[in-house]
């Protein structure tokens, strides 16, 4: 709470002015506005590149809190250690939590809208002719992510699930409280 950004853009200066006034005066001390110009929208771009970014660090700390695991590592001591150093930032402290917990309960960035941001940005680079490797292999993810029905009802942080299952990992989360230990390249037996 009290963290949220805004990006306008579009209509004229003064009305965008206007529109970031009012807006800061009802907001925490930490909330900002980003006026991004006339374009109507650039504001939206805006918002698709930073979640963009979040898709890809979900990505990232899917697979290498898999590769720490599979080293015989705790998810959660080798995620304390990086988000206490070079990764101290909100998005790789809550979702990597997530993650490292295996907890992807509903009530945050739905699966649905994940999906459906990853389309948006696949489309926009497309509109741009900007090469977005990483924003393909996220679509592609994402698409086969939210049609999984042990899945697809998940905060989009589930698609850590996904990504643990191309390695033979459990499809579905664990149930609360537990942890899996059959990592596919561990010998250690449950």
């Amino acid at each position: 709470a009290g963290q949220a950004s805004f990006a306008l853009s579009g209509g004229d200066a003064a009305l965008r002015q206007r529109a970031i006034d009012e807006a800061l005066s009802h907001a925490a001390p930490a909330e900002r506005c980003f006026d991004f110009g006339d374009s109507a929208g650039a504001a939206a771009a805006a918002k698709l590149t930073g979640n963009f970014m979040i898709a890809g660090a979900i990505e990232a700390l899917a697979e290498g809190l898999d590769l720490a695991e599979g080293h015989g590592l705790d998810r959660q001591q080798v995620l304390r250690m990086l988000t206490s150093t070079i990764f101290d930032c909100a998005i790789y402290r809550g979702y990597g939590d997530r993650i490292a917990r295996r907890d992807h309960s509903e009530g945050g960035f739905s699966m649905a809208n994940g999906l459906k941001d990853a389309r948006l940005i696949r489309d926009a680079a497309a509109a741009t002719r900007t090469a977005m490797p990483l924003g393909a292999h996220l679509a592609a993810s994402f698409e086969i992510a939210a049609m999984d029905p042990n899945i697809s009802h998940l905060d989009w942080s589930a698609l850590a699930l996904h990504v643990a299952g191309l390695a033979g990992a459990p499809p579905t989360p664990a149930p609360p409280g537990t942890r899996w230990d059959g990592h596919p390249s561990s010998s250690a037996t449950s």
